[in-house]
């Protein structure tokens, strides 16, 4: 069983100054964070980890976008049940069923969003 204080999220983003905000905020709330640059690289971070309890996901980015690697993920057995939220600018793409942070991203509703997936992994503050 996965000890869910090493729990991580897993930030997939091709923007670096949002992959670090997002990797920056969430770590100072104590939870533990991988980030990927987009789908290709997410693919290499989420099979390499055994204790990832949410993905954030962009939709727009190169190689490999958010839609794609939704696809593979769905066809993947170990990827298929890991929560994912979409972070974009676009919340109107959002794929229905998937819980959505509109970008600019509101810090209360992400961390909301992690605690509701990853209720144990965060340090107490």
């Amino acid at each position: 069983m996965v000890d869910p204080s090493r729990c991580m999220v897993v930030v997939v983003e091709d923007e670096a100054d949002s992959r670090e905000l997002l990797q920056e905020v969430l770590e100072s709330r104590g939870y533990r964070v991988a980030t990927a640059v987009d789908g290709v690289d997410a693919l290499v971070v989420l099979r390499s980890l055994d204790n990832v309890c949410l993905v954030i996901l962009d939709l727009v980015m190169p190689r490999l976008d958010g839609a794609g690697l939704l696809k593979v993920m769905a066809a993947d057995e170990k990827l298929a049940a890991l929560p994912v939220c979409v972070s974009t600018s676009a919340p109107d793409r959002c794929p229905p069923g998937l819980p959505c942070l509109p970008k600019p991203v509101d810090l209360d509703s992400l961390f909301s969003l992690v605690a509701a997936n990853c209720p144990h992994a965060a340090a107490p503050n």
